[in-house]
């Protein structure tokens, strides 16, 4: 498992939103099939998983238009002109201490915020996919002696062959905790990286740490991606 990996590629053409959650429903099952889930199971949640994407879009815009460009915005300083941009900069402007701390680029950082907000929903969702479809596989691959144990070496597996990432408060920011999760800014050039054979020496260190998200700040210390 620990040569896997996945990659969300998708398209910021100008399409509807109810194409564009056909379109990640699919991506998003493939995805979770990479740990053998079957189709069925696999193409509903890719459905469920879209469509929340698509929810939590129009939740978060709370009627708003985009009408800026967050990365431009933020990086140039410059004052937000509507109700969009005064909101997203100020979410922005909160959780700069965790970019900070996981060597966030400029490029990271404009990639991520420049794309539509819906895009932005389905990287979200394809993470939680990638670690749903390999919980499912785990939850189904043995007789468990309790919820307890079952739930607590899933979670371990998880943790060990995919990244986990989201948002951290800096009141909760834990600078020694290697295997927080990591900002969704680095989604890109992490899963690049992942998606390429890991050399033997850093084979061996992930085996080491058995954690990925510890393994991947020690990556990104060594400029190693």
């Amino acid at each position: 498992m620990l040569g896997q990996t996945h990659f969300g590629g998708f398209m910021f053409g100008k399409k509807s939103d109810s194409k564009r959650v056909k379109e990640a429903a699919s991506e998003l099952a493939e995805t979770m099939m990479l740990w053998g889930l079957d189709r069925g199971t696999a193409t509903n949640y890719g459905l469920q998983f879209a469509n929340q994407a698509l929810e939590n879009k129009v939740s978060n815009l709370r009627g708003m238009s985009e009408g800026e460009n967050l990365a431009e915005l933020y990086l140039s300083g410059r004052e937000p002109q509507t109700p969009y941009g005064q909101l997203f900069i100020k979410i922005i402007e909160k959780y700069e201490p965790q970019r900070e701390l996981d060597s966030v680029t400029p490029d990271d950082f404009y990639w991520y915020w420049s794309m539509p907000m819906l895009e932005r929903e389905f990287i979200h969702a394809m993470s939680n996919a990638y670690r749903t479809g390999l919980t499912l596989v785990m939850l189904q691959s043995r007789d468990w002696q309790s919820e307890e144990e079952m739930w607590a070496i899933s979670t371990l597996e998880c943790d060990r062959n995919t990244v986990k990432y989201g948002l951290i408060a800096p009141e909760n920011l834990d600078k020694k905790d290697k295997t927080r999760p990591i900002p969704f800014e680095l989604y890109r050039r992490i899963e690049t990286y992942r998606a390429q054979p890991y050399p033997v020496e850093a084979k061996k260190r992930l085996i080491k740490l058995d954690n990925q998200n510890a393994f991947i700040r020690e990556q990104i210390a060594r400029a190693a991606l």
